[in-house]
């Protein structure tokens, strides 16, 4: 069977794709030896995920995979701070990322100022990468105004340039990505929902049945 390192925000990490992970992981142990890498520190919340599944501080994934290799890591990527530990991991150890929202530049914004605590970074990777009007877009959101140009500074330049595969959700992204990255591997995921019958019922999947020990 094959073995999967799967890096994502988990609960209590205060995001979306803590919940869909949690959703995702017991199907997809059904398919493959997985483990799983959260914020070091962090202690999940969910109990069965804990019963069923390793869960190891993502920084030890780099020492982990010289030590036994992976078949694949994948990293879920999103515009939230909660992405600090996964953003710095898959510039060391190179895997598929999962790429939740092309713009991630509230995300970069947040970690330059927050967690690397050095903003002139973010100011010089703006000015650097688009010019003069991510100089001045830059030096806006550096005083607290927010405007609708930024969602045109996607800022996700790095994380593509670590990635040797990417999943999306949407075609939107993977056609943004593919033109900045045209020799990436690419592959279009829908989004798990629940579905509506034609009486207007929600049909919803309820079973998430871990694979038996």
């Amino acid at each position: 069977m094959r073995r999967i390192a799967y890096a994502s925000p988990l609960n209590p990490a205060p995001s979306g794709i803590s919940d869909y992970s949690e959703e995702l992981l017991p199907f997809l142990a059904q398919y493959a030896e997985v483990v799983a890498y959260a914020d070091d520190g962090l202690r999940p919340a969910n109990a069965e995920l804990l019963q069923h599944m390793e869960v190891r501080p993502i920084g030890q994934l780099e020492r982990d995979q010289r030590r036994r290799r992976y078949d694949a890591i994948v990293y879920h990527m999103g515009n939230s701070p909660v992405h600090a530990a996964i953003w710095r991991a898959m510039q060391r150890v190179p895997g598929v990322v999962v790429l939740h929202e092309f713009v991630l530049h509230h995300f970069m914004l947040n970690y330059a100022a927050v967690v690397e605590r050095d903003v002139e970074r973010y100011r010089a990777e703006a000015a650097q990468r688009y010019g003069a009007e991510g100089e001045r877009v830059a030096e806006l959101m550096l005083r607290g105004r927010f405007v609708e140009a930024a969602f045109d500074l996607p800022f996700c330049e790095r994380v593509l340039g670590a990635a040797e595969g990417l999943i999306a959700h949407s075609r939107y992204v993977l056609g943004r990505a593919a033109a900045l990255r045209p020799d990436l591997p690419a592959a279009h995921v829908p989004m798990g929902v629940p579905l509506r019958s034609k009486t207007g019922v929600l049909m919803v999947c309820t079973s998430s049945r871990w694979p038996s020990a």
